[in-house]
């Protein structure tokens, strides 16, 4: 079974589902992701750290993008620059937890970083390509790590910015 051809259209069969989705959100949580096993048992996700992350993401923030060349750096720009300079600060909160994100050794500590920043790409309406994060999650190494730090400190103009919406 392919887990990365699976993932996502099981994950949008449950989306209507606020129990599923409830329970699926308690995969980020290590003392209650047991509650979510059920739901993912089916893609045979139980203890695949990339599949229990991005379950219980996509339980918390279902606003997803499918463009492939739209990856979490992406993401993490939209949220982090500022509206009106359309740059990012150096000096930013968020920038610095863009730098934590980045030196996660292990998948678990990456899935603790990734929701508190899923929590406010929710808030701010920006999505997130959960197909390119799960394989992103499955393969965590430099190559992503660098993959994202391009896309987010990358030269683009404000105009360039606004265009990375849905």
């Amino acid at each position: 079974m392919n887990k990365s051809n699976n993932i996502m259209p099981y994950l949008r069969l449950l989306q209507d589902n606020r129990g599923a989705m409830a329970a699926l959100r308690c995969l980020l949580k290590p003392e209650q992701c047991f509650r979510g096993w059920q739901h993912i048992a089916a893609i045979d996700g139980i203890g695949d750290v990339a599949i229990e992350t991005v379950a219980g993401l996509y339980a918390l923030h279902p606003h997803e993008k499918t463009d492939e060349e739209y990856n979490f750096g992406d993401a993490c720009r939209r949220l982090a620059v500022n509206r009106k300079t359309m740059e990012i600060s150096e000096e930013s909160p968020f920038d610095r937890r863009f730098r934590r994100l980045l030196s996660c050794d292990t998948r678990s500590e990456l899935r603790l970083h990734l929701a508190d920043i899923v929590r406010g790409m929710k808030s701010s309406e920006v999505p997130v390509n959960y197909e390119s994060l799960y394989r992103d999650i499955k393969y965590w190494g430099s190559r992503v790590r660098e993959r994202w730090a391009i896309h987010y400190w990358s030269n683009r103009t404000g105009k360039e910015v606004e265009n990375v919406s849905d």
